[in-house]
Protein backbone atom coordinates (compact mmCIF):
# COMPACT_ATOMS: atom_id res chain seq x y z
CA UNK A 1 0.00 0.00 0.00
CA UNK A 2 2.93 2.53 0.54
CA UNK A 3 4.58 1.99 -2.57
CA UNK A 4 1.20 3.23 -4.16
CA UNK A 5 0.83 6.11 -1.75
CA UNK A 6 -1.45 4.42 0.99
CA UNK A 7 -1.10 4.61 4.34
CA UNK A 8 -2.74 2.19 6.96
CA UNK A 9 -3.57 3.29 10.53
CA UNK A 10 -3.64 1.59 13.48
CA UNK A 11 -7.48 1.33 14.70
CA UNK A 12 -10.38 -1.06 14.53
CA UNK A 13 -10.77 -2.40 11.22
CA UNK A 14 -7.12 -1.79 9.62
CA UNK A 15 -6.38 -5.28 8.63
CA UNK A 16 -9.54 -5.35 7.20
CA UNK A 17 -9.01 -2.27 4.98
CA UNK A 18 -6.07 -4.02 3.94
CA UNK A 19 -7.37 -6.71 2.68
CA UNK A 20 -9.88 -5.43 1.04
CA UNK A 21 -7.27 -3.27 -0.77
CA UNK A 22 -5.52 -6.39 -1.66
CA UNK A 23 -8.52 -7.75 -3.20
CA UNK A 24 -8.56 -4.53 -5.58
CA UNK A 25 -4.73 -4.24 -6.12
CA UNK A 26 -3.47 -7.96 -6.31
CA UNK A 27 -6.34 -10.08 -7.16
CA UNK A 28 -5.82 -10.67 -10.86
CA UNK A 29 -5.34 -14.46 -12.59
CA UNK A 30 -4.07 -17.03 -9.85
CA UNK A 31 -3.91 -14.97 -7.00
CA UNK A 32 -7.36 -14.22 -6.91
CA UNK A 33 -8.26 -17.32 -4.69
CA UNK A 34 -4.99 -16.43 -2.00
CA UNK A 35 -6.37 -13.13 -1.93
CA UNK A 36 -10.00 -13.78 -1.23
CA UNK A 37 -8.39 -16.57 2.06
CA UNK A 38 -7.19 -13.16 3.27
CA UNK A 39 -10.19 -12.03 5.59
CA UNK A 40 -10.94 -15.56 6.57
CA UNK A 41 -7.23 -16.25 7.56
CA UNK A 42 -7.18 -12.83 9.81
CA UNK A 43 -10.43 -13.42 11.32
CA UNK A 44 -8.97 -16.83 12.34
CA UNK A 45 -6.14 -15.51 13.64
CA UNK A 46 -8.69 -12.85 15.34
CA UNK A 47 -10.52 -15.43 17.28
CA UNK A 48 -7.18 -17.43 17.92
CA UNK A 49 -5.56 -14.20 19.44
CA UNK A 50 -8.48 -12.79 21.56
CA UNK A 51 -10.54 -15.62 22.20
CA UNK A 52 -7.96 -18.49 22.62
CA UNK A 53 -9.61 -20.82 19.91
CA UNK A 54 -6.49 -22.72 18.94
CA UNK A 55 -5.71 -23.18 15.14
CA UNK A 56 -5.28 -26.52 13.65
CA UNK A 57 -1.88 -27.14 12.07
CA UNK A 58 -3.47 -28.39 9.15
CA UNK A 59 -4.99 -25.10 8.20
CA UNK A 60 -2.04 -23.48 9.08
CA UNK A 61 -0.17 -25.46 6.82
CA UNK A 62 -2.68 -24.92 4.03
CA UNK A 63 -3.23 -20.68 4.58
CA UNK A 64 1.19 -20.86 5.09
CA UNK A 65 0.13 -21.58 1.07
CA UNK A 66 -2.03 -18.98 0.37
CA UNK A 67 0.21 -16.42 2.45
CA UNK A 68 3.21 -17.61 0.45
CA UNK A 69 1.43 -16.55 -2.74
CA UNK A 70 0.21 -13.26 -1.77
CA UNK A 71 3.46 -12.28 -0.28
CA UNK A 72 5.18 -13.07 -3.72
CA UNK A 73 2.23 -11.39 -5.74
CA UNK A 74 3.14 -8.11 -3.49
CA UNK A 75 6.67 -8.74 -4.25
CA UNK A 76 6.16 -8.98 -7.67
CA UNK A 77 4.14 -5.67 -8.18
CA UNK A 78 6.19 -3.34 -6.27
CA UNK A 79 8.00 -0.68 -8.21
CA UNK A 80 11.96 -1.42 -8.62
CA UNK A 81 13.98 -0.16 -5.55
CA UNK A 82 16.37 2.07 -6.65
CA UNK A 83 20.31 0.65 -6.58
CA UNK A 84 22.19 2.78 -3.56
CA UNK A 85 25.51 3.28 -4.75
Amino acid sequence: MQANGYRTVNRAGAHQSVGMYAEVTLAAGTALPHVRAFDRMRQIRNRSDYEQHPIASRLLAADLAHATVIVDTVEANLPPRPVMQ
